[in-house]
């Protein structure tokens, strides 16, 4: 057993090369080299060892992107989110030693195509290990391999052209094309290992940037974004009404600038709690304050009744006044997933923005806010991309994105998820309002670039948002190149298991 882990130190090394592929280090090349590092490791006839070295590289990786999990406030909070890590890590490491001991058990080892066979199951396992982090009530699209790639003009492109799920593929294709390259073998190669992690540690700065912002000469709107700027531990106090007092004090302050505003957006939960009558009352306060419609986050609940269930929502100031319910909540942190059937769940629910649970809303679609078909997502659910392209095949010209990733006393999840919301635009080609409590807020085109903002106050920030809309092979298209690249790998395994197909025993 000794030699056993004593043989995995290449599993850390390119875990830590995956890690530092997402923000804040943003090295987005060495995803792909880490992915074929961990796949040229992949010549092991022990299922075990197979195990060990996918669970080392996926929790190695995780470990250096999301330690973040584990600085959450509430002890709870972060068991749980420790507990999740693990678990996928799990999850991912026994599916891809599954997979593989069973190729190996029928094919030799001999056969000039049995490491292509193994490459190509190892690529097919975290294809089905990505779907699980999309789909199902514990789904955590977060970890997905395609958000790793920090915006660039690449990462970009590729998005909008396969979105997140295709991206990801693409980055294993490439990075098992890469491990097949003679001489990138670990065993006997640390070396030449080595010199590309160099040069790839000196180069990703260069060609990771994305590129500057151009003037428009597309037709704008003037967005003004209210960031808080407030710790969670204000943040979660439901029931200040003197926010209110403050947010329109600060919205009047800016309105007196000579510029008008056609949007103002508040972040997620910014109105204290109360039944939706008083939102619609405060949002509306808001807007005359402001001088603009204004989309808000808040927590909408019916005081009178103990049992009333509360909805994560944000509210439009304009008539009919509209509002939007989150759809996705995050496991444990907003909802404790099968609690409904097994109560005894609920005592793992974590008061996160100090309401432990959440129900469900039922729709997504567009709201009608300053003459634009606005798509409000909240938080978590700018993950699903899916979602996303849906809003806006329906009629959305416009992402709205309201979140509070404070809670867990880091800048990481902050510069992730405003990394994510980049390549979210450039997927579904539509311009996205990303707005935050405390700090990542941005106006973003829908090419994924950020447009530059003013401070208006130290809370108050304004940019002009190009409207132009791009027409994307992912809006066009969907997920189906992503099937169709996904299908020719499926055949050439299928082709590799006929030819290196182990003779029968006699």
């Amino acid at each position: 057993m000794s030699n056993l882990v004593k043989q995995r130190w290449p599993a850390v090394i390119s875990g830590l090369m995956y890690g530092a592929a997402w923000e804040p280090l943003g090295l987005w090349p060495l995803a792909i080299a880490g992915w074929a590092w961990w796949m040229s490791g992949l010549r092991v006839r022990d299922t075990t060892a197979v195990f060990l070295h996918a669970f080392l590289f996926v929790l190695t990786a995780w470990m250096v992107a999301f330690h973040w999990v584990l600085a959450h406030p509430m002890p709870l909070a972060a068991m749980t989110s420790g507990i999740a890590l693990l678990s996928y890590a799990s999850i991912f490491a026994a599916l891809t030693a599954w997979l593989i001991g069973l190729v190996d058990s029928f094919t030799s080892s001999s056969h000039p195509l049995y490491f292509r066979a193994i490459i190509l199951t190892a690529i097919l396992s975290t294809v089905v290990f990505e779907t699980i982090l999309f789909k199902g009530p514990f789904a955590m699209p977060w970890l997905s391999l395609g958000w790793s790639t920090a915006p660039s003009s690449w990462s970009l492109l590729a998005s909008s052209l396969l979105g997140v799920q295709g991206l990801a593929l693409l980055i294993l294709v490439m990075a098992g094309l890469i491990s097949l390259v003679p001489g990138f073998r670990m065993q006997g190669r640390a070396g030449i290992g080595l010199c590309v992690l160099g040069m790839l540690l000196f180069m990703p700065r260069l060609i990771s940037v994305s590129p500057a912002y151009p003037e428009s000469r597309y037709d704008t709107i003037r967005v003004r974004l209210l960031e808080p700027d407030l710790p969670p531990q204000r943040w979660s106090d439901v029931h200040d009404l003197g926010r209110i007092d403050g947010f329109m004090d600060a919205l009047r302050a800016a309105a007196e600038s000579d510029r008008p505003t056609d949007i103002t957006v508040l972040p997620e939960t910014a109105l204290p709690l109360g039944p939706i009558d008083s939102l619609r009352t405060w949002v509306s306060a808001l807007a005359q304050a402001a001088g603009s419609p204004v989309l808000s986050g808040a927590i909408e609940r019916d005081l009178d009744s103990l049992s009333a269930p509360a909805y994560n929502v944000i509210v439009s100031s304009e008539e009919p006044q509209q509002r939007y319910a989150k759809r996705r909540l995050v496991p444990f942190a907003e909802r404790v997933p099968f609690s409904d059937w097994m109560p005894a769940f609920r005592r793992l629910a974590v008061p996160a923005g100090g309401i432990a649970s959440y129900a469900r809303g039922k729709s997504l679609g567009p709201m009608r806010v300053a003459g634009l078909d606005v798509v409000p997502l909240i938080c978590f659910e700018s993950l699903f991309a899916q979602d996303a392209r849906a809003a806006v095949l329906a009629g959305g010209s416009l992402l709205v994105i309201t979140t509070q990733d404070g809670w867990w006393n880091s800048d990481h999840p902050r510069r992730q998820h405003l990394a994510f919301s980049q390549l979210l635009a450039a997927s579904v080609g539509a311009p996205v309002i990303h707005a935050t409590v405390d700090g990542e807020s941005a106006v973003i085109d829908a090419a994924g670039r950020r447009i530059p903002m003013t401070a208006e106050s130290a809370i108050v920030h304004a940019a002009d948002l190009p409207l132009l809309q791009r027409e994307t092979l992912y809006m066009r298209l969907g997920n189906r190149p992503f099937l169709v690249i996904l299908g020719i790998i499926l055949v050439l395994l299928l082709v590799c298991l006929h030819c290196a197909h182990k003779p029968l025993q006699s």
